[in-house]
């Protein structure tokens, strides 16, 4: 059962973040997590009954949200036209006395009237132009207010999908992309769940997915699930398809088809820019899924608080926010490393400047990218201050101890990815995973 507990939590890029024994040297509480960059402190705290600790955990859960300050959106088209003229005339008459005491008195000021003119205007609108901030206050007081709401309700509810279908056709879009739609179109259903209750399944047979496009992703997800043998699992991409890619049975349509429900499985290859504190590889041309081939070089960089990636090349150092989405990633830092952690942005701002990471100092075999993630990782001591060792890191440790391990992985589900691209599906039978 410990085994299998491991292997969960290795399948799914858990961490386990309690490290105090909580009964005698036994750590009978644990706590699981995805991403450990949230938790602040670990510790243990006096227990009770049979427990000598109980785990007590600080994360950080508060959204990371900009306060914006509220603006007034007028409503110009409800306006009191009469009053603004009146409003405009006074403005005006007050302009030119003011420039006329001026002239007599010498003191001219352009500024004081442009301030003057500004003030005036904007007293003269939010006295004469209503605004939806307005109508926001009368709700909030409770007052009564009016309002119609219109929705074009042909333009997606209502539209059969064969008529559709039909139209498209008779536009000219015919063969593999009218395949491509119908396949987008069909095989939808519902149904409605209130307070645990289900109604039955019901076919979509007419409006377009709102907020939904027919483009696919590079990266689609992948789900298991099975059927006909309940030692082999079935993969495939986005949903269950409607009939068994292994024995031909009906799936759609028969909602006890399947034993359990299918699940998705977690991918190997993420955006690295989601991650902070990793270590993150990538093909130095192309990516993953599409392009990559054993042997070919890898290209590596340290991420920062924020997710952006810090690497190294021929150009020099770069810091991105973009074209790392394929990416594997290394957790570096748990929960209890919080010093390293407030210290991390800063030795990697400062770390990248150093001469040895200008462009011309770039070497393909002797200087590369792998040499600038060593170089810092021994810059913050990572091997005696995270991983309890007195020896630097070498190239030769970070390869055996790191990426090895996960470019094995990577490569399992890039077989797996590319032969449901291929075939549609893929079996595993359960003793050979």
């Amino acid at each position: 059962m410990c085994r299998d507990l491991i292997d969960i939590a290795n399948d799914y890029g858990l961490e386990q973040i309690v490290t105090e024994p909580t009964r005698g040297v036994n750590t009978l509480d644990l706590l699981f997590v995805m991403n450990s960059s949230l938790v602040i402190r670990s510790s243990t705290v006096p227990g009770l009954s049979d427990h000598d600790g109980i785990p007590m955990i600080l994360v950080n859960t508060k959204p990371l949200l900009s306060k914006c300050k509220p603006r007034k959106v007028f409503l110009y088209d409800k306006a009191d036209k009469e009053m603004l003229k009146e409003e405009a005339k006074n403005i005006s008459r007050d302009i030119q006395n003011e420039a006329d005491a001026q002239k007599t008195s010498g003191k001219s000021s352009v500024e004081d009237l442009w301030n003057n003119l500004k003030q005036g205007l904007h007293k003269a609108i939010d006295a004469t132009v209503p605004s939806r901030m307005d109508i926001a206050e009368e709700v909030d007081h409770r007052k009564q207010v009016d309002l119609i709401v219109l929705d074009f309700q042909k333009a997606f509810d209502k539209v059969p999908h064969h008529r559709l279908l039909t139209k498209l056709q008779s536009y000219g879009i015919t063969g593999k992309t009218h395949r491509w739609i119908k396949e987008f179109l069909i095989h939808r259903k519902q149904r409605v769940v209130v307070e645990g209750e289900r109604s039955e399944w019901v076919t979509v047979d007419s409006g377009v997915p709102q907020g939904m496009t027919t483009h696919r992703s590079k990266n689609p997800p992948i789900i298991s699930f099975q059927h006909c043998d309940s030692l082999t699992d079935i993969l495939c991409f986005d949903r269950v398809p409607p009939i068994c890619p292994v024995c031909g049975g009906q799936l759609e349509g028969a909602p006890d088809a399947l034993p359990f429900p299918p699940f998705r499985i977690p991918p190997v290859l993420v955006n690295a820019t989601s991650k902070p504190f990793c270590l993150v590889i990538k093909p130095t041309e192309g990516t993953f899924l599409q392009s990559y081939v054993p042997g070919q070089y890898l290209h590596a960089g340290i991420t920062s608080s924020k997710g952006t990636v810090f690497n190294f090349d021929e150009r020099g150092v770069h810091q991105d926010t973009t074209s790392w989405e394929q990416s594997v990633v290394i957790p570096l830092l748990g929960n209890h490393d919080y010093e390293m952690k407030l210290q991390w942005d800063s030795e990697l701002e400062q770390y990248s400047l150093f001469e040895d990471w200008e462009a011309e100092m770039y070497l393909d075999e002797t200087h590369n990218c792998f040499d600038f993630v060593v170089g810092f990782l021994n810059r913050v001591q990572y091997n005696q201050r995270v991983k309890d060792c007195h020896t630097p890191l070498t190239r030769e440790e970070l390869c055996k101890d790191y990426i090895v391990t996960m470019t094995t992985r990577a490569a399992d589900f890039i077989r797996i990815h590319r032969t449901i691209r291929q075939d549609g599906y893929v079996t595993q039978r359960q003793q050979d995973r």
